[in-house]
């Protein structure tokens, strides 16, 4: 035995990959693994809540192994309770963006939150004159 390489072995650079990403949980889920993605490759996002994707629906992984920025979710549009009526368009509400209601005569604003909900229905009595069941668009 002559205690040497036949042949020389090659050392080969492993690959950089990032660790999963970290999304917050019950908004943001993934649509494909991204537990093994090599830097510049993409991984694919889908809102959790009903709402749609603001922005880019992929993150990327940069050559410092992290991922690019997450997007956002919008809140879904509000199944509103009976009486109250829409005064804006609120399909494509962002977090920390406000949808205008009323009831009746009273205006009240819905915040779309962090978690892709909406703010809780300010009460509206039954007091309203109101023979429709059905949810009103109004955005004048």
């Amino acid at each position: 035995m002559n205690m040497q390489w036949e042949p020389l072995p090659i050392c080969e650079t492993p690959v950089p990959i990032c660790p999963p990403p970290g999304l917050p949980p019950n908004i943001l889920g993934l649509l494909e693994d991204c537990n093994a993605k090599r830097v510049g490759e993409t991984c694919r996002l889908r809102c959790l809540q009903g709402g749609n994707m603001f922005g880019s629906d992929s993150i990327v992984c940069s050559a410092d192994l992290s991922w690019s920025p997450l997007p956002l979710c919008t809140c879904p549009l509000p199944v509103l309770p009976r009486y109250n009526q829409f005064k804006e368009d609120c399909t494509m509400k962002k977090p920390r963006e406000y949808c205008q209601i009323s009831c009746g005569p009273q205006l009240h604003s819905l915040v779309c939150h962090e978690n892709g909900k909406w703010s809780q229905f300010p009460p509206c009595g039954s007091a309203v004159e109101d023979n429709v069941d059905t949810v009103h668009l109004y955005y004048g």
